[in-house]
């Protein structure tokens, strides 16, 4: 029998400083064909990046799927493939300016 994850991947309003990092938890996607993974800021800045990991791999890391910056939009809503049996997601300020953001993940998962 399906059964649905939704889980915040980053709790709302999360403080992200200049030249910081978020990272989420790590998220079990086994069972799921494909993720719906949103992240947001508060406003558009082209120097803050967004990327989505799978994994793990043999030597037990993470690899990156995708990688996005918040230029032309201060919320980036991805459906990706599932490409390991778990998710994270990391968001880099890379500018000066302070912002905040959050996250979800939703998903079917087809397997128990």
């Amino acid at each position: 029998m399906p059964s649905v994850i939704d889980q915040h991947l980053i709790d709302n309003a999360t403080p992200l400083q200049p030249n910081g990092r978020v990272q989420s938890q790590v998220i079990d996607v086994r069972g799921a064909q494909y993720v719906a993974v949103n992240v947001s800021i508060v406003s558009n800045d082209p120097n803050v990046w967004r990327t989505i990991y799978f994994g793990p791999t043999t030597n037990n890391a993470f690899t990156p799927l995708r990688r996005d910056n918040f230029g032309s939009n201060n919320n980036m809503s991805t459906f990706a493939p599932v490409c390991g049996p778990k998710l994270l997601v990391i968001v880099e300020n890379l500018g000066s300016h302070q912002t905040t953001c959050d996250g979800t993940v939703y998903a079917v998962r087809q397997v128990p």
